[in-house]
């Protein structure tokens, strides 16, 4: 449990958060020891506000807890063991207490096969659990709006319980809610473990069709001033490419982290239909080295706004021509902006000569051939569930990722890509149930993951999951006192500090066995879980010096200095440190002493041990499904690759291992 008081703050408040006044974010696992006097079901509830509290008796099942009632347990008489956790990072709600309380009926409904997210004509499987009750029991199970699907189990009067399979077929793509009736009376949806079933189309689409549009409006930038603009307006420009608006060339990084205006400008555009498919088109001049943003702002925000841009210039040859840069959006209002800011001062302004909007009529074409073999196109996205705005998606739930995924896929098969790469553990982010990083995921996380890659496979796309987690819960598996500092399996510089800092410093040591033990789990139990889709393809993990984790790389040559990896490059190499493993300044003495000494033998150790661990994630992988690969994307940020451990000659010679740069 977190913080290091949890236990002594939650006896004297007598409240799980620790505090019913301050945010102390108290997360772990609380057991308690009671007794029931009789044989028979228990409802369990919890009075006020809880979410997201896993809570059983004794051993499976698991319930996700909600203020209110969190489910009906069969207990015998004597003694038992209620255990709550909650491990995400906001830590317990404000609870007071829990009520157990003896109840004549009761009934529990498990998932058979723990899916919830079908394909378009399969079965939802459930377990229901009722009966050892003097009366007869009935249990309706139905789906909102749509009674025919419904079914209904009746269990006679008897002393002990049992269990009856239910399935229910779902022939039409959408989420349904599922009713829970027992006796007549109607369950509310907190009192129903999963209420909403995702039910998505992943038949092959027919290739074929074309693009078809018809124009919405059109702007004249030259001849119509726009209705907003920021640092120093906009001008009309002329060079060889024609005339043009231009904003001020003051950029957007800078000012952002100066708290200063910036040069922009932004026109009004409407349109009548949302949530279908629009082409914003812009006429631009390839005359300057310019780079800016084209974004649509609209009235309901989303994570963040749709955006393109332009890179002219420097690099890149002039053609001083007009040039047309193009976006595809879906708009959640009809009232809407274009907006045109530099990003960088040292150069030209955002530029545009016209605006033009199209509605698209129809689905996106997809193209008629499809490339079995040779190079892969694929759509990467940085953050977790976010490409949910990007692609215009009408809420954040499980709804909106259906709807997402299918346009993400459906535009990327478009363009003729043939792979999906999302990040599906990263930052705060998990896009799947695990037991693994369960500061942000659990075991009734939304399965994203299985969305998507039921879109991949209705358009013949590959799917790969890209890993950098955070994985605070190494710093409590390293001490599970929660008393030493730093833990012993975090990372440490030559100066002896931990990597508390996201951008220069890595978290954890990549060879502390706790710290592999939970990486190669949290990888298998991915593989493991999506091995049956033909759309998945492997996983890849990501080499970036911003919020690494250190569970592949060793950052740099700064790093590294900790005494279990120490000990480890004494004992495997037979070169010993003459450093006082006692002394405060051991840290500092190790990286001189092994700089002026034995550079070139660490940094081949650091990159065969490094080289080691992706050869045994490969071949595990490879043990759940021979055909799935493991890449590696190199995002950059690190001084020298040999000194993080990244050798190109070993790496390049694991076979499964792919590295992307």
């Amino acid at each position: 449990m977190t913080p290091t008081n949890a236990e002594e703050l939650i006896r004297e408040n007598n409240i799980l958060s620790g505090s019913s006044t301050n945010w102390v974010s108290v997360t772990g696992r609380i057991e308690w020891d009671l007794s029931v006097p009789e044989t028979g079901w228990y409802q369990l509830s919890i009075p006020g506000h809880a979410w997201g509290v896993e809570v059983n008796f004794d051993s499976e099942p698991s319930f996700s807890a909600s203020g209110g009632r969190v489910g009906d347990f069969w207990l015998t008489a004597g003694a038992h063991v209620l255990r709550a956790q909650r491990w995400h990072w906001t830590g317990f709600q404000k609870t007071k207490r829990m009520v157990l309380t003896p109840v004549n009926v009761g009934v529990q409904v498990g998932l058979v096969d723990n899916q919830r997210i079908l394909r378009t004509g399969e079965k939802l499987n459930l377990a229901v659990k009722s009966g050892g009750a003097p009366v007869e029991t009935r249990v309706r199970i139905s789906v909102h709006q749509n009674e025919g699907l419904g079914q209904e189990l009746v269990f006679a009067p008897s002393h002990e319980p049992e269990v009856k399979d239910l399935a229910i077929s779902f022939e039409k793509e959408g989420v349904y809610r599922l009713l829970l009736t027992v006796n007549g009376r109607e369950f509310s949806m907190p009192d129903f473990q999963f209420p909403l079933v995702a039910v998505v189309d992943a038949t092959p689409v027919v290739r074929g069709g074309e693009w078809q549009k018809t124009l919405v409006q059109e702007i004249d930038c030259v001849e119509t001033a726009p209705l907003y603009a920021g640092l120093d307006g906009s001008t009309v420009k002329e060079s060889s490419a024609g005339r043009y608006r231009e904003s001020g060339d003051r950029g957007f990084l800078r000012a952002q982290h100066q708290k200063k205006e910036c040069g922009w400008f932004a026109y009004r555009f409407e349109i009548p239909e949302e949530q279908v498919p629009y082409i914003l088109e812009v006429e631009y001049p390839d005359d300057a080295f310019r780079t800016f943003c084209i974004a649509i702002r609209e009235g309901v925000p989303g994570t963040y706004p749709v955006a393109g841009g332009v890179d002219s210039g420097e690099c890149y040859s002039l053609s001083r021509k007009m040039l047309t840069h193009t976006v595809l959006f879906w708009p959640k209002s009809k009232d809407l902006r274009a907006v045109f800011v530099p990003a960088h001062n040292d150069r030209r302004g955002a530029a545009a000569s016209k605006i033009r909007v199209y509605k698209v009529i129809g689905d996106l074409p997809i193209p008629r051939y499809q490339a079995s073999t040779g190079r892969t196109f694929a759509n990467w996205y940085e953050e977790g569930s976010n490409f949910m705005a990007l692609y215009g998606a009408p809420d954040k739930g499980t709804r909106g990722t259906v709807i997402g995924a299918e346009r993400w896929a459906r535009t990327i098969a478009s363009l003729g890509g043939n792979m999906l790469v999302p990040t599906v553990s990263v930052y705060q982010m998990g896009l799947f149930p695990s037991r693994y990083n369960i500061n942000f995921c659990d075991p009734f996380t939304f399965d994203s993951v299985r969305v998507i890659l039921m879109k991949c496979e209705k358009y013949g796309l590959g799917f790969v999951g890209e890993f950098h987690p955070e994985c605070r819960e190494l710093y409590w598996l390293g001490d599970k006192t929660r008393k030493l500092q730093p833990c012993p399996n975090e990372s440490l510089s030559k100066e002896g500090k931990s990597g508390k800092n996201p951008g220069d410093s890595p978290r954890f040591s990549p060879l502390h066995p706790v710290n592999r033990t939970w990486y190669l789990g949290m990888l298998m139990e991915f593989a493991q879980r999506y091995a049956d889709s033909p759309a998945f393809k492997g996983i890849s993990l990501r080499l970036m010096t911003w919020a690494n984790p250190g569970l592949n790389n060793f950052h740099s040559l700064d790093w590294g200095y900790e005494d279990f990896t120490v000990g480890l490059f004494e004992k495997e190499t037979n070169i010993k440190v003459p450093v006082d493993s006692s002394s405060p300044d051991r840290f500092k003495l190790r990286y001189e002493w092994l700089c002026a000494n034995a550079k070139a033998e660490g940094i081949g150790w650091r990159c065969s041990k490094i080289a080691e661990i992706y050869t045994e994630i490969c071949q595990q992988i490879q043990k759940v499904r021979p055909d799935l690969v493991v890449y590696s994307d190199v995002f950059g940020g690190f001084k020298n690759w040999r000194e993080a451990g990244l050798a190109p000659d070993l790496l390049g010679h694991i076979e499964g291992l792919q590295i992307v740069q």
